[in-house]
């Protein structure tokens, strides 16, 4: 038998072990013999399937993580893989997808702008931003008094001074007071030139403190919440850009399953729960166990 043709067996055989001893998703994509040993790469692929009720169509796509072992065997050992190298591989290769896929959320004004203001958890658990930005926004200055029943009633609002103050939207007088910045204060003047109103400001410094903070917003100043509603967002979103469609509807079972695959478990109810949340910031409607959504954020 020619050697082309035994190598392409043995690399035949080699899938058909991985697919009974490790399932679908693991395939080699290369082989390479080095004498009386052979160096492969395996690939991870995940079949979706992504149904659109509006017009009965099923998508079918396919993730897939390329190369993520490369390893050498000796042809006369047993084929083994390695699961704990691997199964690390692709859970960091799932958080590197989930962060790409919450980039396209929280760098999206059109999205977070409503989710910030119309959910009310957001408002109750992002008001001290709020309050310190139209503050600075709509007076100048917060006096070192404010300042200090600020942090009488809750020592966190110095975090929030921090985070503000980093971001170059504010910065502290000889007294102590907290003084808006120059950036601050063209920003406003040149969004009063374009005609936006005073609200429209504080929105938009809103939304880059949120934008450029994020994580810590989250992990440090524990509000976890944010990341919920985002993860689920990100979720409408990739199931958009993978069908490179503007619009889609879809179950909710069929968007849990595909959330559980991204994110992992999450009560049903709570899930729905969610969904209840951003459809009353209006930006998706739920009607009859139906979702529509239209792309977030295309790439394209």
């Amino acid at each position: 038998m020619p050697t082309q043709l035994m190598n392409e067996d043995f690399e035949t055989k080699l899938n058909q072990q991985i697919l009974i001893n490790y399932g679908t998703r693991l395939a080699i994509s290369k082989v390479d013999f080095i004498g009386n040993n052979f160096e492969i790469t395996v690939d991870y692929r995940r079949v979706l399937h992504i149904p659109d009720s509006s017009t009965n169509t099923i998508y079918v796509r396919t993730l897939q993580f390329p190369s993520i072992y490369n390893g050498e065997f000796k042809q006369s050992e047993q084929f083994k893989l390695p699961l704990d190298e691997l199964n690390r591989t692709i859970k960091n290769k799932y958080a590197e997808l989930r962060a790409n896929m919450i980039k396209g959320v929280i760098y999206n004004k059109n999205v977070m702008i409503p989710l910030i203001k119309k959910v009310p958890l957001f408002s109750a658990f992002l008001n001290k931003f709020t309050d310190i930005i139209s503050a600075l926004v709509y007076d100048d200055i917060i006096a070192i008094d404010g300042i200090n029943q600020r942090l009488e009633n809750d020592l966190d609002y110095k975090k929030y001074f921090e985070v503000i103050i980093h971001e170059g939207y504010a910065q502290y007088d000889k007294n102590g007071n907290l003084k808006a910045s120059e950036k601050l204060k063209l920003l406003h003047k040149d969004s009063s030139k374009k005609g936006s109103k005073t609200k429209d400001v504080v929105d938009e410094v809103l939304f880059n403190v949120i934008k450029e903070n994020y994580d810590y917003i989250v992990h440090g100043l524990k509000l976890k919440i944010l990341r919920t509603y985002v993860n689920l967002l990100s979720c409408l979103n990739y199931v958009t850009v993978q069908n490179n469609i503007k619009k889609i509807s879809m179950g909710i079972k069929d968007l849990f399953r595909i959330y559980k695959m991204l994110y992992g478990k999450i009560a049903e109810f709570r899930f729905e729960q969610r969904l209840n949340y951003l459809a009353s910031a209006e930006i998706i409607t739920k009607e009859k166990g139906i979702v529509n959504w239209s792309n977030l954020n295309p790439l394209n």
